[in-house]
């Protein structure tokens, strides 16, 4: 945006009612585009409270980008245990976000 008006300055072209609506339109898919991530969001949200205690911890500490060597320290379990449980779990959080109703139109 800022070079649109950066070019209207250089040619000493005055910013009217057009470039008004132009802003209002992007506010309005900003704000669309907002409104569609926080559904996304609840929808993960939902989904995510679905899953059992050790998967919602697995997939917290994945997400928080802690190493799948620590994730297993923590576990007390073989790192190759921790990324099957972690793959488990995403695998299960994708099911049951894809069996919702919400996610077609979330999609689309």
């Amino acid at each position: 945006m800022n070079l649109y008006y950066k070019s209207l300055r250089r040619n000493k072209v005055q910013t009217g009612v057009t470039s008004a609506q132009e802003m209002g339109y992007l506010e309005d898919e900003s704000i669309s585009t907002y409104l569609h991530q926080v559904e996304q969001r609840r929808l993960y949200d939902e989904k995510l409270k679905m899953l059992d205690t050790s998967c919602r911890d697995v997939l917290a500490m994945f997400f928080n980008k802690i190493s799948m060597k620590e994730i297993a320290r923590k576990l007390g379990t073989s790192e190759q245990y921790a990324k099957k449980k972690k793959f488990n779990c995403k695998s299960k959080l994708i099911d049951l976000i894809r069996q919702d109703a919400k996610y077609e139109e979330l999609i689309n």
